[in-house]
């Protein structure tokens, strides 16, 4: 825009000059602004385009991230079908999203090692915060809906229907499976009946598992196997 004015006013003085165009000092002093200012802008505009350049080069670097926190909110939106209660807004989370990115821990690593964190942390604030608020008998549902949205993978074809009852064992046979003790044999035989790849890949330790089993706490501590 200033460039335009620039031209604009030049070229007024032009049309209005009179005489010889060389003896007009003041024409002269304008010509001679003009061609330093049009310097000043072209330099300038050269220094934005290599600014913006640059943002948009670290706003792709956390385009990654914007996307699984886009995820993790819609997840939140519907939580209100398993109870009408449980409704958080933009502003909360944005919240939490700006903690993560703020977060001390990973402000002086290189963007490949902090990128790799910061998913984890923000899943781990929106678990721990949102979580506090849910009902003890929801809160499978709710580990249980968060997983499945944010990691729709590992599930297979058959195992979110397994989880949540619309798929059922038909026999009680495990197969090579014995799984830990004390562990219900409808379930398990679910799992080796639409999910064997679960079972096979997980280390049966009757006693890890045992302990698990009878843990107070058996919601935070998991057996090492799970890590």
């Amino acid at each position: 825009v200033e460039l335009n004015d620039l031209e604009s006013d030049l070229l007024q003085k032009l049309t209005s000059a009179e005489g010889d165009l060389l003896s007009n000092n003041p024409l002269v002093e304008a010509l001679a602004k003009s061609r330093e200012s049009a310097k000043k802008i072209s330099a300038s505009l050269e220094e934005s385009a290599k600014t913006k350049l640059e943002i948009d080069e670290h706003r792709n670097m956390y385009k990654s991230f914007a996307a699984f926190g886009s995820k993790l909110f819609f997840l939140l939106q519907k939580l209100p079908f398993i109870n009408h209660m449980y409704r958080f807004n933009l502003a909360f989370f944005l919240s939490l999203f700006i903690e993560t990115l703020r977060d001390p821990q990973t402000a002086n690593e290189d963007i490949d090692a902090r990128l790799s964190k910061l998913e984890p942390a923000l899943l781990t604030r929106v678990v721990q915060k949102v979580g506090r608020s849910v009902f003890k008998a929801d809160i499978p549902a709710f580990a249980l809906h968060l997983i499945h949205g944010m990691r729709p993978g590992p599930w297979g074809e058959n195992g979110w229907d397994l989880f949540t009852g619309r798929l059922t064992a038909t026999s009680k046979n495990m197969g090579n499976h014995g799984g830990p003790e004390g562990f219900v044999v409808d379930g398990l035989a679910g799992l080796d009946e639409h999910c064997p790849d679960i079972l096979r890949n997980v280390d049966w330790n009757n006693s890890e598992w045992t302990a698990w089993g009878e843990s107070d706490d058996c919601t935070t501590r998991f057996p090492p196997t799970c890590d």
